[in-house]
């Protein structure tokens, strides 16, 4: 059983023939007794992101993620509690230019009453001075759900993984940096944000995994754990830290 997290190899698809097989190939995946834990990019599934199509994309994209949601609630997988479970779906980011297309792609599918007993997850990327609004949003509608009766959901919480690209891209068409200048800048946030996660009206409504490679982070993550009032629930807080440590 493969209960990390499972991505297919690529990044940006190029064309809709790459794309539809992509996302056949997630499909697929859901299928797979073996594998119980996704991770997909929108880019990765639809090659059609344009500025002025907003709506349109919005509407196809969230249509094809609702069909992986189906496929992991139909195929589910015992936990090692014995549980029987919907295999989990993470929706990752990337590139800036796709990050609130993927919010709204994601609020937008699991507001449907089809998916209110669905627990599914979100990447946020403290790189983005953008993070703590994407944050909020996030975790109100969170909050909102839980107090309709609703699934708890997931946010990954992230550095980012395309810090110089976006400088890069940004510099050579004139366009104001998305993200901060600065790894200091960009570990701090983390920081920030781990802090406002992990508030125990937050944690209630949307679990906090600490995807860091820095064992500093790691650390702090156990030390707000060990607060009493959010002994309860340190498992969770901790689901994604790096076994061996």
């Amino acid at each position: 059983m493969l209960s990390e997290d499972n991505g297919l190899l690529g990044e940006v698809v190029l064309g809709d023939g790459e794309a539809h097989n992509r996302y056949k190939h997630y499909l697929e995946a859901m299928e797979e007794p073996d594998i119980n834990y996704i991770s997909i990019k929108i880019s990765g599934i639809y090659a059609q992101i344009r500025p002025l199509s907003y709506e349109q994309n919005k509407k196809e994209l969230c249509d094809m993620v609702a069909a992986i949601y189906r496929k992991a609630i139909a195929h589910t997988y015992i936990d090692y509690k014995g549980r029987m479970r919907a295999k989990f779906v993470n929706l990752d980011m990337e590139e800036y230019k796709d990050v609130h297309l993927t919010m709204d792609v994601f609020i937008e599918t699991l507001s449907s009453p089809e998916f209110k007993d669905y627990s599914a997850g979100i990447v946020i990327q403290a790189y983005l001075p953008d993070a703590e609004g994407l944050q909020a949003r996030l975790l109100e509608f969170a909050k909102e759900r839980v107090a309709g009766g609703g699934a708890s959901l997931k946010m990954r919480l992230v550095k980012g993984a395309n810090l110089q690209m976006e400088n890069v891209v940004s510099s050579l068409r004139g366009w104001e940096n998305p993200v901060y200048r600065s790894k200091v800048e960009a570990d701090a946030n983390y920081m920030h944000l781990l802090d406002i996660s992990l508030q125990p009206e937050n944690i209630k409504a949307c679990q906090v995994d600490v995807a860091s490679h820095n064992y500093f982070s790691i650390a702090y993550a156990y030390l707000l754990a060990e607060k009493p009032v959010w002994t309860k629930i340190r498992e969770k807080i901790i689901s994604s830290v790096t076994p061996s440590i």
